[in-house]
């Protein structure tokens, strides 16, 4: 058990302790003796690790104030999917927090990404100018594709690829709650890695 921080209200009339722990602690005795020497109602209250790290504050990878600390009111679930989707290296431990979660800033730039919601899966064979290549990478930020045939690479314009009325198809996508492919990844390949 570790304690956190103590927080005693206005009126004064109780005495809030927030604690992590691994397991189950059974504090009935401590709460007795702080009761008799403080005088006061006691509750104790456990957290979660990214509770606490936002309760203390703490400096993120990038050498600010962590967001949880800064801004975060609500947190969101993180994926090892959000590392694919956003084309950086699939190494979880690159991208944990100070917490020992995933980052919650990988959340932030779900929105950039979502053109790779709508266009088919990395492998694909796809037509282009009346030849057939396969889809090898996409990158949203910058607006290509990487298309190879015959050993030949060619970079595209997504605005060539993608069908038309596709920017319907993105604000469906960003008011969805859930992502029918998400899922599937998150099932096949990244099992148990929700944070």
């Amino acid at each position: 058990m570790k304690l956190l921080k103590t927080y005693i209200p206005l009126d004064s009339s109780k005495v809030f302790f927030y604690y992590t722990a691994e397991q189950r602690v059974d504090f009935r005795a401590l709460v007795r003796d702080l009761a008799r020497v403080i005088k006061k109602r006691i509750e104790m209250r456990q957290v979660g690790v990214r509770d606490a790290v936002q309760m203390m504050g703490w400096i993120g990878n990038c050498g600010n104030e962590v967001c949880c600390a800064k801004f975060i009111e609500q947190f969101e679930s993180v994926y090892v999917y959000d590392i694919h989707t956003q084309n950086l290296p699939l190494s979880p431990s690159k991208f944990t927090g100070p917490c020992g979660r995933l980052l919650c800033c990988l959340v932030y730039e779900r929105e950039n990404y979502l053109i790779k919601e709508i266009l088919p899966e990395i492998g694909t064979p796809l037509c282009y100018q009346g030849k057939e290549f396969n889809l090898v990478f996409v990158e949203p930020l910058q607006g290509y594709a990487v298309l190879e045939a015959e050993g030949k690479k060619v970079h595209v314009p997504l605005e060539e690829l993608l069908p038309f009325g596709y920017k319907k198809a993105l604000e469906h996508c960003k008011n969805c709650p859930t992502c029918c492919r998400k899922i599937n990844v998150e099932h096949e390949a990244f099992t148990g890695n929700q944070e």
